[in-house]
């Protein structure tokens, strides 16, 4: 597809022209059958143009027509079809189109209604079927972005948004570039959400926005759902992206929010530490008094925000709640969260509170209290108890559950906080079947009147206050002033499933720059960025420790609001701090717009960004990969024009060249930024200090193995092949056990100082440990891993008065040749990769050691046992190679709740053995526990045939055939396109290529 990148090359608002569009009805079915604009009727043929799901049923194709009546711009069609009268509503305004349907059951019984949809039927903007080729239609939310061109529809296929993890927005849009015309299609919210799907058909596509109608029928009632928006104008692809984001402006808006947001860098806190530190029974005094000692260092940090998890119930359970208003004494007291309060507020400093808005414990007596319809009710009249029977789901949209909560909210403004960040976008969590005006009032439209309500109430005690709802979808902020940006967060993971670092990158510039026309055009800045957070695994682990801090500066440099994760900067805070202190030092970053195709580098490694405000502009380049990168900068020649001197952003050093080009020499997983002035010098010559990675490497190593003590020092650091860490001697004031070490309770630094026992230290021969004395000498420690049994530093105390550098040999130091290694294997953070005879075989590291790709025949590998485990969610299991093997060792997990989290060890480990040629691949996977029953799927795309004997299945692709041979105690078995391997304990079978 072509880079929708270049939509934007001028930030100014396009002109286009809104030419008449005129709409008719067919006279004998009422079907609309015409759209008609500059002349053409944009609706190829009369189709269904109104569903409804009801008892599982929906209308007939067909409805017979009773009556229609046009006034002015709007017309009013009434049909019936079956038992239900159906009423559209259809006004034609100045090159804008808006439709509505009410429903009205004549049935003699009641029915179960789960979903309403107004449909663009037959859309056809081309006039000849020569044509075609420059048509397409787009979903902006879909990723990667693409174009469905006209050429290739395929009759049946269809793309539906799903959920606001993945970027859910509703919009949808069709694009002529022969007829240089376009239709581009939204909804605005009233009662119900919707989401948007495109059908494709053999010459045409329907948009469908289908809406989450929920309601029990009774004889005679009726609803109505949202209006359906389209616009349908002449103009570019520009132009239909703005057409999205002019419909995002005019349906939603969004409140204004506070001019602070800007320069806002939220912080996730909690006194416990990290979630993966919480447990039940955990006494280690960490209290409010930590979180006040840690202020000056966020602040030093540039904090602007602090997001302090629930108060009201200790770990691990935080999200259940008995009393809103109560401060758990696990937690601490009042007194020290006030003191912690104004310690922030001191260093101006904000401070949201998260609470739980969707409902209460099953067992508070302040629940207990509140009117009975409250609560959401299941269609046997029972309460709906969700997450686990943690919390009985409210009525959000109930009147006495709105005013309990505004209490609440009053409360904690009055407390000292700033504003909220609601659980779960603060929407209720469960239908109510007792509501009745339809059972999913209870939900989301509920959820934005109680936000609403909650941040109108905070209001009255803090003129500021912001509202940050756990929500990524457009609506979240129709009533709210922060949207919570997962979609990104799930697409970056893709890094790790799909080995094309370079398409990666490619496709989440394309998807950012679509991004923002999905939102209101104010509310793009305020989307929430972050590679991590207490429902995510930890970056490190999922990314490495290189990526991670590469897709950290990407959260700073982007438009957004970044959010750091507690203790997530270890390793890297001097280089965060730096990218926050040259982000909130220049009006584009804090205060201008972003173009994710402005700027071009040399590096397909290297992602680049423009940055643009009135005084200046900037270009982000960040090197994703593992090695620094001497490359090419460009950025758009409008740009250089207007903006020609360049400047280094940290060093403020002036670069030489043709306007519009920088030479640049970028560290590995790092950013470079060149500031773009009118004026021969930049408007902030402060120089930035930012570490350099090199120096400690440079200094000879002072042994190869042994243990060293040193009792005076700064600083410590780790490189590792994927990645450099570096910091102060801090325990951040974590409290432990008697005898306990600060690594005990700073997780993400246990990791960083025992790099070999976290995997940190696998597929490299190199590696090092070092620490810088109070006098600036360096001491390092420098090593094969391969031949290391135990590496860490060591210092319990985490001061820097009694530190041990340990690489502890193993008994067996022989290593195999690196060299000989990545002849044929190329390892990287993420994968394995070797070409066979088959194609490019690609094994995930960070799913366990499964293979992601074989060549065109095999996707995704799926390896679990019948106890449900999973290889997949060990994120980081160990990894030792040798020439034509490699073995991966690591516990077997349960699956992640949520989808993202690291998911907790049921008890056992694995080791998956890779033994291969460019022949054969031979698979050998087994458990510590000799009950567990091992099962490897394997979906084999393309297939065409499948033979079998007593000892081996071959398969036939279009001009490949493999044999699976050696599965010796196994089952196997082939179920459309999944192979199974089945086998007690372990899984031992040969691939073999042909």
């Amino acid at each position: 597809m072509k880079n929708l990148a270049v939509l934007t090359i001028f930030f100014i608002t396009v002109s286009v022209c809104r030419a008449q569009i005129t709409v008719d009805f067919d006279k004998k079915t009422g079907s609309w059958s015409s759209m008609v604009y500059n002349r053409y009727n944009v609706i190829y043929e009369p189709g269904k143009d109104v569903d409804i799901t009801f008892d599982g049923k929906n209308l007939p194709e067909k409805m017979a027509y009773l009556s229609r009546e046009t006034v002015g711009d709007k017309t009013t069609i009434v049909r019936r079809g079956g038992d239900w009268e159906v009423t559209t509503y259809t006004e034609v305004r100045d090159g804008e189109v808006r439709r509505r349907a009410s429903f009205k059951w004549l049935g003699s019984a009641p029915v179960k209604v789960t979903g309403a949809s107004l449909i663009i039927p037959n859309i056809q903007l081309s006039h000849s079927y020569n044509d075609y080729r420059d048509d397409w239609w787009i979903v902006p939310s879909q990723f990667p972005v693409t174009k469905h061109r006209w050429s290739e529809l395929k009759e049946g296929y269809s793309f539906s948004e799903s959920t606001w993890l993945l970027g859910k927005y509703s919009l949808a849009g069709v694009y002529s570039g022969r007829s240089e015309m376009y239709l581009a299609a939204g909804f605005e919210f009233e009662k119900d959400d919707a989401t948007v799907t495109v059908r494709e058909n053999e010459r045409t596509v329907d948009i469908v926005h289908r809406f989450d109608l929920c309601k029990i029928f009774n004889p005679g009632d009726a609803a109505d759902i949202g209006t359906q928006v389209i616009y349908g104008r002449e103009g570019g692809e520009a132009d239909m992206m703005n057409a999205f984001s002019e419909i995002q402006d005019k349906t939603i808006g969004g409140p204004d929010s506070p001019e602070y947001l800007k320069k806002n860098i939220i912080y996730e806190v909690h006194p416990w530490g990290r979630l993966e530190m919480w447990a039940e029974n955990d006494n280690r005094g960490n209290s409010y008094m930590r979180l006040e000692d840690l202020v000056p260092y966020y602040k030093d940090l540039g904090i602007k925000t602090l997001w302090l998890l629930p108060v009201s119930w200790p770990p691990p359970w935080v999200y259940t709640v008995l009393d809103h208003k109560s401060i758990h004494p696990k937690n601490g007291t009042a007194e020290e969260l006030k003191d912690f309060l104004d310690a922030a507020h001191g260093e101006n400093m904000k401070v949201f509170i998260d609470l739980v808005t969707y409902g209460i414990n099953p067992d508070s007596e302040i629940g207990k209290n509140l009117p009975d319809d409250c609560w959401a009710k299941n269609e046997d009249g029972s309460r709906s108890i969700v997450w686990g029977g943690a919390v009985a789901a409210a009525d959000c949209s109930n009147k006495a559950w709105q005013d309990y909560i505004a209490g609440v909210a009053e409360y904690w403004a009055d407390f000292g906080f700033d504003g909220t960040r609601l659980d779960v976008v603060g929407w209720g969590q469960s239908n109510n079947w007792r509501n009745p005006d339809r059972a999913n009032l209870a939900t989301v439209a509920g959820g934005i009147q109680l936000n609403k309500v909650i941040r109108d109430s905070m209001r009255k005690h803090v003129p500021d206050a912001v509202e940050m709802p756990e929500g990524g979808e457009s609506i979240v902020v129709k009533e709210a002033d922060i949207a919570f940006g997962y979609a990104l967060y799930s697409y970056m993971r893709n890094m790790t499933v799909t080995n094309d670092l370079p398409g990666m990158l490619a496709n989440i510039r394309e998807w950012l720059e679509a991004e923002k026309y999905c939102y209101p055009y104010k509310s793009v800045p305020n989307i929430v960025r972050f590679s991590e957070n207490h429902d995510t695994a930890a970056a490190p682990r999922y990314f490495g420790a290189g990526m991670s801090q590469a897709l950290t500066a990407l959260q700073i440099f982007i438009q957004g609001m970044p959010l750091i994760y507690q203790e997530q900067e270890t390793g890297f805070a001097d280089n965060l701090r730096a990218w926050i202190k040259l982000r909130n030092s220049v009006p584009c970053f804090y205060d201008g717009r972003a173009r994710y195709g402005g700027a071009e580098c040399s590096d397909p490694k290297v992602m680049c960004i423009l940055r643009t405000h009135r005084s200046g502009a900037a270009v982000v380049a960040i090197n994703f990969g593992n090695e620094d990168s001497t490359c090419e900068i460009s950025w758009d020649v409008n740009i250089a024009g207007t903006f020609p001197n360049a400047f280094d952003g940290f060093t403020k050093k002036k670069l030489t060249g043709p306007r519009g080009w920088a030479r640049l020499t970028i560290p590995a997983y790092s950013p470079a930024v060149v500031l773009l002035t009118e004026s021969s010098g930049p408007s902030d010559t402060t120089v930035i200090e930012v570490p350099d990675r090199h120096s400690r490497l440079d200094v000879p190593a002072a042994a190869s193995e042994g243990t060293l003590k040193i009792k005076e020092a700064e600083r410590w650091f780790v490189s590792t092949p994927e990645g450099y860490l570096e910091g102060d001697f801090d325990d951040l004031y974590a409290e432990r056990y008697e005898n306990e070490p600060a690594t005990a309770v700073l997780p993400v630094l246990g990791r960083a100082w025992k790099p070999l026992e976290s995997g940190m230290m696998d597929g490299g021969d190199k590696g090092s440990i070092g620490v810088v004395e109070k006098g600036g000498k360096v001491i390092r420690l420098e090593f094969d891993p391969r031949k290391m049994k135990r590496v860490e530093i060591a210092d319990d105390d985490c001061d820097g008065k009694d530190v041990a550098l340990i690489a502890e040999p193993k008994e067996d130091t022989a290593a195999p040749d690196w060299k000989e290694i990545t002849e044929k294997l190329t390892v990287t953070d993420e994968f394995l990769s070797r070409e066979t005879r088959l194609g490019r075989l690609d094994i995930g590291r960070r799913h366990g050691g499964n293979v992601m790709k074989l060549g065109d025949v095999t996707g995704r590998w799926d390896i679990t046992t019948d106890k449900g485990g999973s290889i997949d969610w060990q994120h980081t299991p160990r990894m030792s190679l040798e020439p034509d093997t490699v073995v991966f060792t690591g516990p077997i997990t349960g699956v992640s709740w949520n989808g993202y989290q690291t998911a907790p060890s049921i008890g056992g480990d694995y080791e998956l053995r890779y033994v291969f040629d460019d022949y054969f691949l031979r698979v050998c996977v087994k458990t510590a526990n000799p009950e567990d029953k091992i099962k490897v799927s394997i979906p084999l795309v393309g297939l065409k045939k499948h033979e079998r004997s007593a000892s081996a299945h071959t398969f036939r692709f279009k001009d490949k055939s493999v044999t699976l041979t050696d599965f010796a105690a196994a089952e196997v078995s082939l179920n459309k396109d999944i192979l199974t391997i089945e086998a007690a304990e372990s899984a031992d079978f040969v691939i073999r290529f042909k």
